[in-house]
């Protein structure tokens, strides 16, 4: 048989929660009535918990995959007005070295923000080059357009990572108390066993055993219990 433990992370916890609850609901449980009520509370709070961690982690996910989708275009961006300019004539293997730029080839694989940013600044003297073809311009508005929106989409995920982290020292914060009451409803169920409600401790925290039958049986075996009779009438051995 397999002892039922908190496992010591927020899913084991959760989980091993959920279990002696199942369980509880299987037995009659009067006397570890208020430490069950008492863990029942810690449970729901530390799920409630654990749930805003979840929502604050996606809602940063979220996020990350817009800014990857607009750094994305981006870089698409930055590879077609790299195209444009050298058609005007500037250097095929950097055509943006002329305004004091990396080559496209670096500038993609740098930081979105810092790219974009790299962007904002090198569109803005093209824009003052009157040597070069519209298609050229017009690249570079688009390239300027597809940097800020990174930019934008950026500037959200420094709060919504320390929401993450505010979430999670939340959850981390119920844990001790999470702990200490399942630890005493153990001691508990253990006690009990010696104050009329033999197989409690059993039934809640050891996995493996056999199972009652019927709802509210495992911990009602005091010395007031009944035989059970046969189920074909016949009467039951003395």
């Amino acid at each position: 048989m397999e002892s039922l433990n908190s496992g010591k992370s927020p899913g084991s916890r959760i989980d091993a929660g959920d279990d002696l609850h199942r369980a509880a609901a299987e037995i009659d449980t009067e006397l570890v009535a208020k430490k069950l009520a008492s863990f029942r509370a810690r449970q729901a709070a530390y799920v409630a918990a654990d749930k805003k961690v979840k929502a604050a982690v996606e809602n940063e996910i979220a996020q990350e995959r817009l800014l990857g989708a607009k750094d994305a275009v981006q870089d698409e961006d930055v590879d077609t007005l790299a195209s444009k300019l050298a058609g005007d004539g500037l250097p095929r293997t950097n055509p943006f070295k002329p305004f004091g730029a990396p080559a496209p080839s670096v500038l993609k694989i740098t930081d979105a923000v810092v790219e974009a940013e790299t962007i904002v600044s090198l569109t803005a003297k093209i824009a003052k080059r009157r040597d070069l073809s519209k298609d050229s311009q017009a690249a570079a508005t688009k390239a300027c357009a597809a940097a800020k929106a990174v930019i934008v989409a950026a500037k959200p995920l420094p709060a919504l990572r320390k929401k993450v982290v505010e979430a999670m020292a939340a959850r981390e914060s119920l844990a001790p108390g999470w702990e200490k009451a399942f630890s005493v409803l153990k001691r508990a169920a253990r006690a009990a066993e010696d104050d009329g409600a033999p197989g409690i401790y059993e039934a809640l925290f050891l996995r493996g055993a056999p199972k009652a039958t019927g709802k509210k049986r495992a911990a009602k075996k005091g010395p007031d219990a009944k035989p059970a009779q046969p189920t074909n009438g016949a009467p039951a051995n003395p």
